[in-house]
């Protein structure tokens, strides 16, 4: 028998660590196993103890069953986050707890224990806490991972066509979607060149790996390196793909995965040398010196302002839409908007950048706010032509990603991962 309590509520009013122990002890002798969580569903405030996310320390909760576990003889598991291998070892070697149960580390990775045990850590997917499957699950009752294409699909995955043989896929675009194609298309037998243009696989996300809160995307990528290698990729940097090489490499397939670039709508400044975007900003926060005004308030300019402010910048954001279309996006991010004193200006919208301020008009006023930079967080434009040109070089083509439609990192795995299992099963 395994019971879980909270080792502490965690907020003002409810019981703390001594009671959490009291309660450990009563418990002791008659279960087997005592699971020690942290928070309470209820109290607001709690939510990143019970669900701690991407900026929380992984194991923040585990100091509560340590403690229980000083004043007990059975057995005491811990939970709260956890899918980093070296952290499990260390909570079970250290004597913190005697077992580590995951939830969101184990649909991200349901071989997680296995290739641990198997020497196999750089294989694993470690869990983001992007919160994707708590999100599909409380919207549609089924549980999707941002980094697991698999997930939630695993009937359809068992009943899907192997492909009749193997055929030669050439992969254009090494960020997110075009790593996990080739992946998938190498895991089914076929002969895949994955080039990109640039130095370094990743894609745009490579701008966000050295962001603390951020880290777990520099690892998902460099994972996916790993695995291209041990699978035999043919991995070609520096490699744009036009229709030329396309005439020399003969593919069966093309998997058009190029990217996208940051939407300009045509607001009279937009190209000015004031202005960056949050790629950029991201990739290096000295460019947003002095007072910035982001423009955007979608989950990428919420969380390039968190970081901006994080270094002591100042950071204003502007979002066009009202508050009732675009707090969604917010509210995720409430207490860090809080913690460093960011607000959204809702219904704010950028009439000028002019190169030491911006016209901003909001409730049919225009104001002039003064500013050293304006970053463009404002969404994504597809590299349509780009793809377009490739569409007819092989008698098989696959549009995905961002160049297709921009959009989320579960998006792009899933679009990958579908267009892969399709290649040579129908």
């Amino acid at each position: 028998m395994e019971v879980r309590i909270s080792g502490s509520e965690a907020f003002e009013g409810g019981y703390g660590i001594d009671e959490g122990i009291a309660i450990a002890k009563q418990l002791d002798g008659h279960a087997d196993i005592i699971h020690v969580s942290c928070g309470n569903l209820f109290a607001p405030g709690t939510d990143f103890h019970t669900h701690p996310g991407i900026f929380q320390d992984e194991g923040m909760n585990v100091k509560y069953a340590a403690a229980i576990k000083k004043h007990v003889r059975c057995a005491v598991a811990t939970i709260g986050g956890l899918s980093d291998p070296d952290v499990l070892e260390e909570i079970v070697a250290s004597g913190k707890a005697d077992i580590v149960e995951m939830a969101r580390g184990l649909i991200c990775d349901p071989d997680l224990p296995a290739k641990i045990s198997s020497g196999r850590e750089k294989e694993v997917r470690r869990c983001l806490r992007c919160f994707k499957c708590v999100g599909q699950d409380y919207q549609d009752g089924r549980l999707f991972c941002a980094i697991n294409p698999a997930s939630g699909k695993e009937r359809e995955a068992a009943r899907l066509p192997r492909p009749s043989g193997s055929k030669k896929v050439l992969v254009a675009g090494g960020g997110i979607a075009g790593m996990q194609a080739a992946i998938t298309a190498r895991e089914l037998g076929h002969e895949v060149i994955l080039c990109e243009k640039g130095s370094e696989l990743g894609g745009v996300l490579l701008c966000e790996r050295d962001v603390p809160f951020k880290k777990r995307i520099g690892e998902y990528i460099e994972r996916q390196k790993h695995v291209l290698t041990k699978l035999g990729t043919d991995v070609r940097l520096g490699t744009e793909v036009t229709a030329g090489l396309c005439r020399e490499l003969r593919p069966d397939v093309i998997v058009a995965a190029l990217g996208a670039e940051a939407a300009r709508p045509p607001i009279p400044g937009i190209r000015g040398e004031n202005v960056i975007t949050a790629v950029e900003a991201f990739s290096d926060a000295s460019l947003a010196d002095g007072n910035c005004v982001i423009l955007g308030a979608g989950t990428t300019g919420l969380e390039l302002a968190i970081y901006l402010a994080s270094l002591g910048k100042q950071v204003r954001i502007l979002e066009k839409r009202g508050a009732d279309e675009a707090a969604d996006a917010a509210a995720t991010y409430a207490g860090q908007l809080a913690k460093y004193g960011l607000a959204v200006e809702y219904g704010s919208e950028a009439v000028e950048i002019l190169p030491d301020s911006v016209r901003v008009r909001a409730e049919g006023r225009e104001e002039t706010l003064p500013c050293s930079r304006v970053v463009l967080a404002l969404g994504l434009k597809p590299l349509w032509d780009e793809a377009d040109a490739l569409r007819g070089c092989a008698a098989e083509f696959y549009q995905i990603g961002d160049c297709l439609r921009p959009g989320n990192l579960m998006a792009a795995t899933g679009a990958a991962w579908t267009a892969a299992r399709n290649i040579g099963c129908f």
